[in-house]
């Protein structure tokens, strides 16, 4: 009998570890980076990115010199690093949970490994042999989801892409700041009379780039691809850009002003991805119209040229 008590008591009261293992598709310093800023778990985990795009200011986090802290509503989050590793002490209106993150490298150097961990009595380890939410619980596929996926991490959908032809026509000049919505206007009409008055087809809509020299001047660019091979004219030029070159895009509809988010974005994405760019960005108006104002809403696709 002692036994028998002896053996139930261990069953009960013994600590089991119980693991579970994720690759990611995002560096080592991304994961940890990731887990080791406060402001970022309001990001990737899903409960808590919700909670902040309808209330943000009620989330409230705090930082210690060995901790920080995160409360929102009924929930509680203490987390702990040690090295690469996150010890967090969760509590919400259900349960108290307790868990370590650990973050490793991969073979694959754009890979990482994360390791979620947590102890409980060997008796409940038995139970949850047949219960895979280890995962869910301690939100490392939230974490997986957000970096694998550009539109939560960046904020919008990057993808590989190529140049869209290899003939254009293209116009450029520096203007006043407060001209530079007529000038490029301007600018797009000319070559549009251009086009019709040389029998040339234009094969894609307008494309731009807006670039600040100086606070008060731009230097504008603006041309669109072509059916053919033509000599330019005084301020027209014709170029050719290398067949099938490769890029990545992203694109944007809203206010014109706003756009730079999306050239932060792809930036962002390149430094992640060991990626180099080639040239500035220039930006194709889908519906061929060039914005009037800063708050004018545009709809583009943004492109940045790589060298692979």
């Amino acid at each position: 009998m002692l036994f028998v008590v002896l053996v139930l008591a261990a069953i009960c009261i013994i600590p089991v570890s119980r693991q579970k293992t994720v690759v990611i598709k995002s560096s080592f310093l991304n994961v940890f980076t990731q887990l080791q800023a406060a402001k970022n778990w309001k990001k990737w985990r899903s409960d808590l990115r919700k909670a902040a795009e309808k209330d943000s200011d009620k989330i409230v986090a705090k930082i210690a010199s060995d901790h920080f802290t995160i409360d929102y509503a009924d929930l509680a989050l203490i987390v702990r690093s040690r090295g690469s590793s996150f010890d967090v002490d969760e509590k919400n209106k259900n349960a108290s949970f307790k868990y370590n993150l650990t973050v490793l490298p991969d073979k694959i150097p754009t890979n990482a490994i994360i390791v979620a961990e947590n102890n409980l009595p060997l008796i409940k380890y038995l139970f949850s042999l047949f219960d895979n939410s280890l995962p869910e619980k301690t939100h490392i596929t939230d974490l997986k989801n957000y970096l694998e996926t550009d539109s939560l991490h960046y904020g919008y959908a990057i993808f590989k892409s190529r140049v869209q032809g290899t003939k254009l026509i293209v116009m450029r000049k520096t203007v006043k700041a407060e001209n530079q919505f007529t000038e490029a206007i301007k600018m797009q009409l000319e070559l549009n009379q251009f086009a019709k008055t040389h029998d040339i087809k234009k094969m894609k809509p307008v494309m731009a780039q807006f670039i600040v020299s100086d606070k008060d001047s731009v230097q504008l660019t603006i041309g669109f691809y072509i059916d053919k091979i033509i000599k330019g004219e005084k301020d027209i030029n014709f170029e050719q850009m290398p067949k099938n070159g490769p890029g990545y895009s992203v694109k944007f509809s809203g206010k014109f002003n706003k756009r730079l988010q999306i050239y932060s974005a792809i930036r962002a994405y390149f430094a992640d991805h060991s990626i180099q760019q080639a040239i500035l960005p220039f930006d194709m108006y889908l519906d061929d119209k060039l914005p009037t104002s800063d708050t004018s809403k545009v709809n583009i696709q943004s492109t940045i040229a790589t060298f692979y």
